[in-house]
């Protein structure tokens, strides 16, 4: 069997999960998993007092999941076991909002946007202590970040760049680089790649140890209908889960996609957003 044809067949991933975001059956953005063929549909949160939650993001041993939540005002990061249960609040600056975590390949820190009155940055919080500090402190809206398998760098979109687009920054600190316009950053588990997005388009942009790109670049999806957004490699590094907005007759809705590395017509696994597929079966 194919690698393209391996990571399409229902199963494939063995019992791993895709978390994601959609709006829940009784009260506002809620986390789901479910498993990589679309079948399993699981609900982790939207019980009484938990408000909206989204953003959801694996840990590397795939025991918890990260995720923001309004349910004390602000948004702030909480962490959660996979069934749902050990909701844990990880962040809690009151004058701060904070979403879209990105774990270290050691889960000892996770990576975020914070955001208040004036602009968004990056920051690091240390899942042990809860203790948390800017990585960037410019101002420029950044803001999905995405680790280096090697925990070295960081990959993050940074809105109000000059240029505007993907930037890499030293996991400890230090100068941000330009790569490339785009958004929604995703990096390989094996660390050549970054899966991003660029309006209707899905590209892999090839990179090199220490933080560039080695000037590869090949479009992986691209269709008129779509505005491509947030990618997630699966485990093996064989197929991307995307999410897009597909406009048809019946008007513009939020879909997950699954593709293979290799290319060909992506599937669709239904309604959602913000998925981020578990780094080894649950």
């Amino acid at each position: 069997m194919s690698t393209q044809s391996a990571a399409l067949q229902p199963g494939a991933a063995g019992t791993s999960r895709i978390a994601f975001t959609r709006p829940g059956r009784l009260r506002g953005e809620q986390i789901f998993t479910m498993r990589p063929d679309g079948s399993d549909l699981r609900q982790l949160t939207g019980g009484a007092g938990q408000g909206s939650n989204w953003g959801p993001a694996w840990s590397p041993d795939g025991g918890r999941i990260c995720f923001s939540s309004d349910r004390n005002g602000h948004a702030h990061l909480y962490l959660i076991a996979p069934d749902g249960s050990a909701r844990q609040q990880l962040t809690n600056d009151p004058g701060a909002s904070d979403f879209e975590p990105g774990w270290s390949p050691d889960g000892a820190r996770i990576a975020f946007a914070r955001g208040d009155d004036s602009a968004d940055d990056l920051w690091l919080v240390e899942v042990a202590t809860g203790e948390a500090h800017p990585l960037t402190s410019e101002g420029r809206l950044d803001g999905s970040p995405a680790w280096s398998p090697d925990g070295r760098w960081i990959v993050f979109h940074r809105a109000l760049g000059s240029p505007s687009g993907l930037y890499t920054i030293p996991a400890a600190g230090g100068e941000a680089r330009f790569l490339a316009s785009g958004t929604h950053p995703s990096w390989a588990i094996g660390g050549g790649d970054i899966a991003f997005a660029h309006g209707g388009s899905l590209w892999l942009l090839g990179m090199t140890a220490d933080g560039t790109t080695d000037g590869r670049a090949r479009l992986l999806v691209c269709s008129a209908q779509m505005v491509i957004g947030g990618s997630s490699w699966s485990p093996d590094g064989g197929a991307l889960v995307f999410e897009t907005q597909v406009t048809d007759a019946s008007g513009m809705r939020d879909r997950l996609m699954l593709v293979s590395v290799e290319g060909g017509e992506p599937r669709d696994l239904g309604p959602g957003y913000q998925p981020n597929w578990s780094p080894r079966p649950r």
